[in-house]
């Protein structure tokens, strides 16, 4: 699966057309080409007009080069060890010195590895948080209308179901009729919890139900998971505190119907699959409106399409509009070919390549340990 954007940024808030002077958070084309008919277009610009990006971010060095693993490895060792649990998602890059990869955050602890050419990295710790500014953009994705003329198509109605209205539903019906590319498939939507009542978009009970049985993401009811347990047990603190602990973080599962793995945090990877993608389900981390992310319901349909993302550009920052932007401290970091570079979790990252950069990274899931707490809190802080 190819990326293909007009000017090199998927995924990024873009300006609508002459007809729309929105901006608007816009996904790219994607496209399913040979490898051969990619190289060609990365080479022959005439030829194949737009910017080529193999960007797909749902392990697809596993999902889609599986001929490529014994060259470069399922993990990280020495990373596998360190974080103590296999990587989430192995993922590949590939593209040319156009392809730009807007400012955001993982919840993934990033091992980056450069194969080919070079990256150049711009970090901003999570310290930075105050000086970032995130704006809501309505979601759209490109669409070629013509040779090397794209449009960019808002989302439109949008069809979100719960499970039970999904009976006799088409399994194809897309999330948004008027959004490009965007059908929710069960591969994508394979960390959905058993509850009858999650909101899912564009996948048929049957099929979810399927999912269920076969998944391995453990739903947590007023239950804790076994890495929460253990890392509660550590904790030199008095047992009333560990009691209102527990209390907080069943009460915040029970609210956010939160998904957790063995580390006893929510699990992320059902958004980071697909949240790049409009098909998601929980556009960030967070349920406040007024935060950072938006976790949707069937009752949130007005503002489902919406997308909360960075809004300055870091290569040119726009002061006037951002003043607050000045007090940020950003790292500026060249990553070669045969170098590695350790992104923490929520650090925040603008990313430049060479033409032909080949890239392979790892994504390990975070703790969620005090870190997380504290940029909860940080952020929380900034948005009130």
């Amino acid at each position: 699966m190819v990326a293909v954007t007009p000017n090199g940024y998927a995924d990024a808030i873009t300006k609508g057309n002459m007809e729309q002077l929105s901006e608007y958070f816009v996904t790219p084309e994607e496209r399913v080409m040979p490898m051969s008919e990619f190289l060609n277009a990365l080479e022959n610009r005439d030829q194949y007009p737009g910017v080529f990006y193999i960007q797909r971010q749902n392990s697809n060095l596993t999902e889609d080069f599986p001929e490529l693993v014994p060259d470069v490895g399922r993990d990280v060792p020495w990373a596998t060890e360190a974080f103590g649990h296999e990587p989430e998602a192995a993922n590949i890059w590939i593209g040319d010195k156009r392809a730009i990869t807007s400012m955001h955050k993982d919840p993934f602890e990033n091992i980056y590895c450069v194969i080919s050419g070079y990256k150049d990295f711009i970090l901003h710790p999570p310290t930075d948080r105050p000086w970032i500014p995130y704006k809501k953009c309505p979601l759209a994705s490109y669409k070629e209308i013509s040779p090397g003329i794209f449009d960019v198509v808002p989302c439109g109605a949008v069809h979100c179901k719960t499970s039970n209205d999904l009976k006799g539903v088409n399994q194809k019906q897309t999330y948004s009729d008027d959004c490009v590319n965007n059908t929710a498939t069960a591969k994508d939507m394979k960390t959905l919890c058993n509850d009858s009542d999650e909101v899912t978009c564009g996948i048929a009970a049957e099929e979810l139900n399927l999912l269920n049985k076969n998944s391995d993401i453990e739903c947590h009811d007023g239950s804790f998971s076994d890495g929460f347990i253990n890392f509660l047990s550590r904790l030199k603190v008095d047992d009333n505190v560990k009691v209102q602990t527990k209390g907080l973080y069943e009460m915040y599962v029970n609210e956010h119907k939160v998904e957790t793995r063995n580390h006893g945090g929510p699990c992320h990877m059902c958004h980071k699959h697909v949240h790049k993608r409009a098909s998601t389900l929980s556009y960030i981390d967070h349920d406040d409106d007024k935060s950072q992310g938006i976790s949707k319901t069937s009752s949130d349909i007005s503002d489902a399409n919406t997308v909360p993302w960075i809004c300055i550009d870091p290569l040119s920052p726009d002061y006037a509009s951002y003043p607050l932007y000045r007090n940020a401290t950003p790292i500026k970091v060249r990553v070669e070919a045969g170098d590695a570079l350790y992104l923490p979790s929520l650090w925040f990252h603008h990313v430049q390549q060479s033409h032909a950069c080949i890239a392979v990274n790892y994504w390990y899931d975070m703790q969620y340990d005090l870190k997380y707490a504290y940029f909860q809190f940080l952020e929380s802080l900034v948005v009130k």
